[in-house]
């Protein structure tokens, strides 16, 4: 929703069950064609996906012990660094992350921001930086359940990465290009860019460009539990893994993406950036992006803890009244106005086709892509909105911030 109340909201967007259902751009001049970012911070659960789907294909074994030739093998051993710790943030001696309201000196003197505004090989100063870490520092010095936070990790990670491909100048070429051939060229997101450092390695941490709409692709291919038209593009381990935590049921963080359970509601995976948010419901195959022009926590812990929790409520009760409640997809394709599926209420349809399925099944939704890439997407969107059941008015009441509908439009 634009947001009067912090005036900070610059694009949002919502994907649920293969329907773009809402799109609002709030700040003079951006579009659907503005290209978008999260900013700091905001990278590293999309440049997770990397090394998943290069594992995924038999040529990254993220339990091997990092390559890193910094470092001598009784140290990396020490460190515990393999990539699934590297992706899970829990690794010992990762480079310093200024901590906050706890920081003891400005942040620019920490070792992270040195590495991302000073450094040509950060994946480098990563390595070597930590060796020399005493008890003054706030970083674990052995390895722990809880995570750290820190550019660093994901520095090497993308490296670590890079050293899957081949040497020389094709096996870099390869590399630079994987994400573009192996992800978004696969979803139709092609307005990507991705930042990398100067010895060519991609900094993850942050640096990922794209409008909403091919953000939100991503977003849906990770609720849809890595499905596109049926076609297996990102493993199906990085939702489940993120669903279920490896590291416990009292860790939020696992490898690449945090999860917040609310009473009531399935569980939430989330990303924060200094500019923006995500929010997965693969449960309810809900994605939604909000971008903003600026950090603003208040905002952020408005639409959680504010309104988050009434709408998902509402949203899986009506997804329990409009879908079937067996495990076989179910395709609909109709231009009348009621359909009737098996098991569930009648459900007004717009005239295309639509997959409906059961909570947490794994199937194809065609009509994802043909609804965002669409250029009647406005028509679509209002065709959406006239639906005959609550849940699409619900939605837009939920996320009002202390607004009328007048203000929020």
């Amino acid at each position: 929703m634009c947001d009067p109340q912090y005036n900070t909201s610059r694009a949002f967007v919502i994907y649920q069950k293969g329907k773009l259902v809402w799109e609002k751009y709030c700040t003079a001049g951006v579009n659907e064609d503005t290209v978008q970012t999260m900013d700091y911070n905001g990278g590293h659960s999309f440049a997770a996906m990397w090394p998943w789907m290069r594992n995924f294909e038999g040529k990254f074994d993220l339990d091997e012990l990092s390559y890193c030739p910094e470092l001598k093998q009784l140290e990396k051993r020490a460190r515990n660094m393999t990539a699934r710790n590297l992706l899970a943030w829990r690794i010992s001696r990762p480079l310093e992350t200024a901590p906050g309201a706890e920081q003891s000196k400005p942040k620019a003197m920490y070792d992270t921001e040195k590495m991302l505004w000073a450094v040509s090989d950060r994946a480098n100063y990563a390595a070597m930086v930590p060796s020399s870490y005493g008890a003054g520092t706030t970083v674990p010095l052995e390895w722990r359940k809880q995570p750290y936070s820190s550019a660093g990790t994901v520095a090497l990670l993308q490296r670590e990465l890079r050293y899957t491909f081949p040497e020389g100048a094709q096996g870099f070429s390869e590399y630079a290009a994987y994400p573009w051939t192996h992800l978004f060229s696969q979803i139709g997101a092609r307005s990507f860019t991705l930042e990398a450092d100067a010895s060519g390695t991609f900094v993850g941490f942050q640096g990922l460009h794209a409008t909403a709409r091919d953000f939100l692709k991503v977003g849906a291919l990770i609720a849809q539990r890595g499905k596109w038209h049926g076609k297996q593009i990102l493993p199906v381990e990085i939702t489940d893994r993120s669903m279920k935590n490896p590291f416990g049921s009292d860790q939020s963080f696992s490898e690449g993406w945090s999860t917040f359970k609310m009473s009531d509601v399935p569980l939430l995976m989330y990303m924060f950036g200094d500019h923006g948010a995500v929010f997965i419901v693969p449960e309810l195959e809900i994605a939604i992006f909000d971008f903003q022009n600026g950090n603003n926590p208040q905002r952020t812990g408005a639409l959680v803890f504010g309104h988050m929790h009434a709408f998902l409520k509402k949203q899986a009760l009506a997804w329990t009244t409009t879908t079937s409640t067996t495990t076989t997809s179910t395709v609909i394709t109709t231009t009348s106005t009621t359909t009737t599926v098996s098991g569930s209420t009648a459900m007004a349809t717009p005239s295309t086709s639509v997959v409906v399925s059961s909570p947490g099944a794994s199937v194809p939704t065609p009509a994802v892509a043909n609804t965002l890439n669409t250029t009647h997407i406005h028509e679509q969107l209002s065709s959406a909105f006239r639906i005959g059941s609550a849940q699409w008015m619900l939605l837009l009441l939920m996320f009002a911030l202390q607004t009328s509908w007048q203000s929020a439009k």
